[in-house]
Formats: C-alpha cells, sequence, structure tokens
C-alpha cells in the first residue's frame, strides 16, 4: 500500500519572492480574519443583551490570547523545524516532529482544563471586575478552559500544514468554523429554533463546537493523505522528549512573550475597570477592531516564518532575509491604510458595537492613536514570526517582553500622576507599540538569526 501523500511538494525556494509571500500569505490571512469573527460575533451577539454580558467576555478574551500563547510554545517549534526539514528534504524527520507535535498538543490541553477550572475566579478577581461581569465572565472562561483540548488540536493542525507551506486548508477549515459559529451563536445565546437559552455561557458552547468541527476537518485531511508529508495520527507513538526540547527551547520565548502580553493586559484591564464598565467595552472594542489587523500581520508573519525555514534549510539565508522584508513591508502598507481608515471612521464603527455615550466617546480617543501606530505593530508581528521560522527567538522576546510590561507603569503614571485618566492607558498601549516595532526592525537588520541553529 502506497502511503505516500497525495500531494505534491511546491517547492518555495525558488521563483519570485513576492509572488511566494503573496500565495503563502492570501489563505493564511483570510484564515486568521476568519478566526477573529469567532470574538466579533460574540461582541456582536452579547452586546444587544447589555453591556455586563459584554464585559465579561471582553475580560476573559485576553485570558483566551492567553492560552493560544501557551500553545504556542509547541506550535513555534513545531513551525521551525516543520519547515527547516521540509526545505532540507527531511520529510520524514517533519511527519516525526508533526506527529509529536500532536501527542504533547494533547498531553498540554490536559493541563489547561484542569488549571483553568480552578485558576478562573481568582483571575476575574486580579482583573477587579464588578461582581455581575465577573460571574458571567466565570461561566464563559471554564467553558472555553473544558473545550481547550479542540482549541489546541486545532492549532497544532494548522501549525503543520502551514510549516510544510500549505495555507489553503486551514482556510477551507477555518471559515467552515467561523460559518459554524455564526449559525450557533445566536441559537444558544437567545435560546432559537429550540435550542436552550444559555446567553454568555452558549458563546463559549458555540465556540468550542466550531473548534471541534475544526480539529476533525484537519483529522479527515490527514487521514486522506492530503498532508504534504506522511504524518500519522497515532497517539500511541512514543514521546520524543529530545525532540519536545528542541520545541520548547524555539517555542518558548515567544510562548512567554505572549503570555506576559496577554498578563500586562489583565492588568491594565484592572486599572481600566476603575472608571468603569464602559471603559472596558472601550478597550475591548478597540482590541478587536486592531485584531483584524493583527490578524493580517499574524498570517502574514506565518508566510514569513514558513519562507524564512525553508529558505535557512535550503542554505539559501538572503533569500531568507529578502522573504522577511517583502512581507514587512506588504504588512506596513496595509496596516497604514487601515489606521487611517481607523481614525477617519471611529464613530460609525463605535455604534457597530455600542450605543453608551461614554463608551463611544473612550473608544473614539482611543481609535485615534491606534491608527497612528498600526503601521509599528505589523513590523513586531511579521518580525517576530520570521525570528520564530530561523529559530531566533530568545533575542526579541528580549524586546518584546519589557516593552509590553513597561505598558503597565506607564498607563499608572500617565493616567494617574500626570491626571491624564483613561487616555494615559491609551497612550501607554500606543508609545510601546512603537517603540517595540522599531527595535525589533534594528535587531532584524543585525542578521545574526541566520546562524541560528536548531
Amino acid at each position: 500500500m502506497n502511503n505516500s501523500p497525495k500531494t505534491e511538494m511546491r517547492d518555495w525556494t525558488q521563483g519570485p519572492i513576492l509572488r511566494n509571500v503573496l500565495e503563502l500569505a492570501w489563505p493564511t490571512v483570510l484564515s486568521m480574519i476568519l478566526l477573529t469573527a469567532f470574538s466579533i460575533t460574540d461582541a456582536f451577539f452579547l452586546g444587544q443583551l447589555g453591556t455586563v454580558p459584554l464585559a465579561a467576555v471582553i475580560s476573559a478574551i485576553f485570558v483566551i490570547w492567553m492560552i493560544f500563547s501557551i500553545v504556542q510554545i509547541i506550535t513555534t517549534g513545531t513551525t521551525a523545524i516543520v519547515s527547516r526539514s521540509v526545505g532540507e528534504g527531511q520529510l520524514d524527520l517533519a511527519a516525526h516532529a508533526a506527529n509529536q507535535s500532536l501527542w504533547w498538543g494533547l498531553a498540554l490541553s490536559g493541563v489547561l482544563t484542569v488549571a483553568g477550572y480552578y485558576i478562573t475566579p481568582h483571575i476575574f478577581e486580579v482583573m477587579g471586575t464588578d461582581s455581575e461581569v465577573t460571574r458571567e465572565g466565570i461561566s464563559y472562561l471554564r467553558m472555553i478552559f473544558f473545550g481547550s483540548v479542540v482549541l489546541v488540536v486545532k492549532e497544532v493542525f494548522g501549525a503543520v500544514f502551514m510549516a510544510t507551506g500549505d495555507t489553503r486548508r486551514p482556510l477551507i477549515v477555518s471559515a467552515l468554523a467561523v460559518l459554524l459559529n455564526i449559525i450557533l451563536d445566536p441559537l444558544l445565546i437567545f435560546g432559537m429554533a429550540g435550542f436552550p437559552r444559555m446567553e454568555t455561557v452558549g458563546a463559549a458552547v458555540a465556540t468550542i463546537a466550531s473548534y471541534a468541527f475544526a480539529s476533525l476537518l484537519y483529522a479527515w485531511f490527514v487521514k486522506r493523505r492530503c498532508l504534504r508529508i506522511p504524518m500519522r495520527l497515532r497517539l500511541s507513538a512514543r514521546p520524543d522528549f529530545k525532540l519536545l526540547a528542541r520545541m520548547v527551547k524555539i517555542g518558548l520565548p515567544l510562548s512567554l512573550g505572549d503570555i506576559i502580553f496577554c498578563t500586562v493586559y489583565i492588568f491594565l484591564n484592572q486599572i481600566v475597570a476603575g472608571y468603569g464598565a464602559f471603559a472596558i467595552a472601550a478597550l475591548g472594542i478597540g482590541n478587536r477592531l486592531e485584531s483584524i489587523n493583527y490578524m493580517i500581520s499574524h498570517g502574514f508573519g506565518t508566510a514569513a516564518a514558513t519562507l524564512v525555514g525553508q529558505n535557512l534549510g535550503a542554505g539559501r539565508p538572503d533569500r531568507a532575509e529578502r522573504s522577511a522584508w517583502y512581507t514587512v513591508g506588504i504588512v506596513t502598507v496595509w496596516t497604514g491604510l487601515c489606521g487611517v481608515a481607523m481614525i477617519l471612521f471611529r464613530e460609525p464603527l463605535g455604534r457597530i458595537f455600542l450605543d453608551d455615550a461614554a463608551a463611544l466617546a473612550a473608544l473614539s480617543d482611543y481609535l485615534i492613536l491606534l491608527g497612528a501606530t498600526q503601521m509599528f505593530m505589523g513590523v513586531e508581528i511579521v518580525l517576530y514570526f520570521a525570528f520564530s521560522g530561523a529559530g531566533h527567538t530568545w533575542p526579541p522576546a528580549m524586546i518584546s517582553v519589557p516593552g509590553a510590561v513597561a505598558r503597565i507603569p506607564i498607563a499608572y503614571w500617565m493616567g494617574t500622576t500626570l491626571g491624564f485618566g483613561l487616555a494615559g492607558v491609551w497612550w501607554a498601549i500606543t508609545i510601546t507599540m512603537v517603540l517595540k516595532g522599531v527595535a525589533l526592525a534594528v535587531l532584524f537588520r543585525m542578521n545574526r538569526w541566520k546562524h541560528q541553529q536548531i
């Protein structure tokens, strides 16, 4: 029986770089935008129930980001090892890394499920949300933790497919998962068509069900041998601790950076909560609008990581560098244009989600600053992924982590000491965004990542 993959391997180390960037990126970008639709859809429907359910889910989103950040310990290492192995022509090693990433991802999801149940109340205690928001948020977040296994499996499969250069199947998976979430959200939140009215918890159940469907669809693709490496779904395989150590070495810095980033937002949420529920809503909606640019940058960054990894594996470091800078240029133009639109149309954008005057005013101020600094966010994200594709993740973490942590004292200093109030938080977020983007560009230009062994 022939067990080789059915799909022909595309050589991403050859051909015009710009074409390769765009062909790799556009399905990934659409996939990431579609994933943003999960939180936007939840915000849209829950916003119709009032400020409290919306604030509860917005507060919980920072913790959900943290879940995905923890998963990056596995997925970032997987991307680097699989893409480098594919570039070197070692498809069996790539398949072994993919199998191990699934095994360790499942183990990680078990830890997340148990730990998440117990720490959820303490998380809201730290954020300082009021009793109603806390009650709704705990119910929502515990349900998300309960379904963390499907979140992890989907992310691992997605990383494997993208690392091989197959970004179109992840797009198909994401599109169908989002469509299912859009259908399930109103049914479970409002109790339509015979479904129970679950309100905030209903949004979490819809998300879990959609991710479960996505995970099963990925598994079906693998069983049909649509993946470009000979991956096998064998959970009985012996765990490879040496390979795990390599994954952790590569993935831990990026994961820690994102975990700290999420932790920072939990504390920023606490600062913002002192101004009232309207301020939490403004912060959350601003982040959701920004998340469109974030996801686009993330999608192009994933393409950059694949191209950097495969070109380094093929012994073409200069082409790897050009691939990264081409990607930065595209993302800079896009995020700049979107930033202008964010400023010009900030009021109608806010009214899609909010009808509270105080929240709309706060959001308007936030969007002006966000719009002006979106390009720097795009540069930071793309180059961070380019570093990860090279397996060179610790040095950029030394920039992003302190930059994120600095937001807390700067927000307090500007908001309280200088008397800027809520605007001080907005300034703290955007000032550090600029500094991190510039610093990462300088670090990447130094080219030390070209000689990284993984």
